[in-house]
């Protein structure tokens, strides 16, 4: 795991010792080390892009991929798609992890994707 915080930190020139700390929100999720490390890029990519903490982009990650039941090797598209809701609306990525938390579950058990 610590080969892949380096490398994202350098990828994306975000501090390694953030992405490592956030890295605790995705394994008190339930992570496996693999599913971390192949997450961690996509969560960072979408951190630098909205400006936020790696934390938070994890935490978001995590609601996203349990609200709807997909897997963790899904989080690139998963990301991607939040990214272009975000663009699409008047909402900042951010404000979709509120949407997760309040409204997710109702829409999950009504089958909306």
């Amino acid at each position: 795991m610590a080969d892949s915080v380096h490398n994202v930190s350098t990828e994306f020139g975000m501090a390694g010792s953030e992405i490592a700390a956030g890295t605790v929100t995705l394994s008190k999720a339930g992570l496996t080390v693999e599913e971390i490390n192949d997450s961690i890029r996509s969560m960072t990519m979408l951190a630098r892009a909205n400006g936020m903490a790696f934390d938070e982009a994890a935490t978001m990650s995590v609601y996203a991929v349990e609200t709807f039941g997909k897997k963790f090797s899904d989080i690139g598209t998963i990301l991607d798609k939040m990214q272009v809701a975000a663009k699409e609306s008047i909402l900042d990525v951010s404000d979709l992890q509120k949407g997760f938390a309040y409204a997710g579950s109702t829409a999950n058990m009504l089958g909306v994707s």
